[in-house]
């Protein structure tokens, strides 16, 4: 009984590390593709050679744009209510199916 225990712990420490040593696989493809596949940081670049006086118009177009939606999500009307719709007919035939299908269910009876 223990050769069959014994092998079974062998199986699973097999079949485990197998897994951990494919995903490790995996992750490292993922990676070398993601290396390979992007471009290089050219906006890196330019956004060290941006001047203080451009990032600040940049943030200051930043925040404008932020406050014009704010305004405009102040002054929008409000979201209707998500009211459920009317059951249609073949609706109402599953469910008064399934209400039918339920078993009945009796109180237990109370002892005199």
């Amino acid at each position: 009984m223990w050769e069959v225990f014994e092998q079974a712990v062998a199986i699973a420490a097999v079949g485990v590390t197998l897994i951990f040593v494919v995903l490790a696989v995996m992750w490292g493809l993922m990676a070398a593709l993601v290396r390979l596949t992007t471009p290089p940081s050219e906006v890196k670049t330019e956004e060290a050679a941006t001047a203080p006086a451009e990032r600040s118009a940049q943030s200051a177009r930043h925040r404008a744009a932020a406050a014009a939606v704010a305004v405009a999500l102040a002054t929008a009307p409000p979201a209707r209510e998500n009211r459920p719709a009317a059951l249609s007919p073949w609706q109402a035939v599953q469910r008064s199916r399934a209400l039918n299908f339920r078993p009945f269910h009796r109180p237990p009876p109370t002892k005199p």
